[in-house]
């Protein structure tokens, strides 16, 4: 039985809780995350923050097509309308696009896991391939503190506040400052 107390609500511990540093974020696009399972128990992971930050965000875990069909419904269910943010020989740059498909887009689909788990889930579900899909051109440079193997690497985080600022302009800064003030708590230092 641990004997540290958590925050109800943030659900990190009351030393390093993080709700006075929340800001709400409103998005008219909604965010699906498919996560892999082995990034639900992970201290630093981003999509945590993001449940905390934006009011249409969805999170499905697991690996396999079979993990994934309500999510595989709704997209069947709204073609046209859902895009998957990930860099395939198919994807096209995010940026300054104003095609009818990105138009039209009312849903997007972000994969969560290092780079080797996020390809497996794109490999084990081809229904993803069917959906239009986006890449950055021009990705912005990453602040979250870990190991990546390629350079344009983003946290999810990250992905989808720069996703949510090309879409539909929102500001990226709630989101960035939330990942900051954890990072710090997480290495030790004294919040901003």
């Amino acid at each position: 039985m641990s004997s540290r107390s958590y925050c109800p609500k943030c659900e990190y511990p009351q030393s390093v809780c993080l709700c006075a540093y929340v800001q709400k974020q409103h998005n008219r696009t909604k965010v699906v995350i498919l996560q892999h399972p082995s990034e639900v128990k992970v201290a630093k992971s981003t999509v945590r923050l993001l449940a905390m930050t934006l009011n249409k965000l969805d999170i499905y875990v697991g690996e396999s097509a079979g993990d994934f069909t309500q999510v595989r419904e709704l997209c069947e269910a709204n073609p046209g309308q859902v895009g998957v943010l990930y860099p395939s020989a198919h994807s096209q740059p995010l940026e300054g696009q104003s095609t009818p498909r990105l138009q039209a887009l009312a849903t997007l689909v972000v994969l969560d896991g290092t780079w080797r788990k996020a390809n497996k889930i794109w490999h084990c579900n081809p229904w993803l391939h069917t959906l239009s899909g986006w890449h950055f051109a021009m990705p912005p440079s990453s602040h979250y503190q870990r190991v990546a193997k390629r350079p344009d690497s983003l946290s999810t985080l990250e992905a989808v506040a720069y996703g949510l600022h090309t879409l539909e302009n929102l500001p990226p800064e709630p989101m960035l400052a939330l990942l900051h003030q954890r990072q710090q708590f997480l290495s030790g230092q004294r919040p901003d």
